[in-house]
């Protein structure tokens, strides 16, 4: 085992504490608006990280689909893209403050947040967890584990932006739709 076998796995349990920790302390305790599809999100997202993850260390050690050779560079970069996409998530959360939840929810005195990372795109915890994901692949330098963790995450959190989308939309009308005009979902200026 690397030393960057020793990092990847230190830092994946960085980020999912922190993802635990988000999930117990920032669920609504009101009528909860789109209850559903975090429970789906939250129970493939569990499932595929453990097969993805499982896949790449499999897969690095049989070297099948690899898109390196025990080079160090892959899982560098990949951690170094967890962490971006980790701090990216949880300036978003800090950012919403209070109006942040795992699931779906509108509060009465909810606000539309248009400053920081929300500027540029309207989702950027969401944009966080797609490069964490992504990063977590890209550490095991195979693509097919690449796949399993990140493809079924990024369908996910595409299905649950249109939901939450509908929902803001109707609180918050002409706002949220003058919003969708000038930024983009999770990539500035492309998507």
């Amino acid at each position: 085992m690397h030393i960057t076998d020793i990092i990847i796995i230190i830092v994946q349990f960085i980020w999912g504490s922190c993802d635990f920790y988000i999930k117990k302390n920032m669920t609504a305790n009101e009528e909860q608006a789109d209850k559903k599809s975090y429970k789906v999100l939250y129970g493939i997202t569990i499932i595929s990280l453990i097969v993805g993850i499982a896949a790449g260390w499999l897969l690095k050690f049989y070297n099948i689909g690899g898109i390196y050779n025990d080079s160090i560079y892959f899982p560098i970069i990949g951690i170094i893209v967890i962490l971006l996409g980790l701090f990216i998530r949880l300036s978003a959360i800090a950012k919403l403050k209070q109006y942040f939840t795992v699931n779906v929810t509108i509060r009465e005195d909810h606000k539309l947040i248009t400053d920081g990372l929300y500027k540029y795109i309207r989702h950027p915890a969401y944009a966080g967890g797609i490069l964490s994901f992504i990063g977590c692949g890209i550490c095991y330098g195979n693509i097919i584990s690449l796949i399993i963790i990140a493809l079924p995450y990024f369908i996910l959190i595409i299905i649950r932006i249109k939901n939450e989308e509908a929902i803001l939309t109707e609180k918050f009308g002409q706002d949220y739709i003058n919003l969708q005009k000038k930024t983009k979902k999770l990539i500035p200026y492309i998507f």
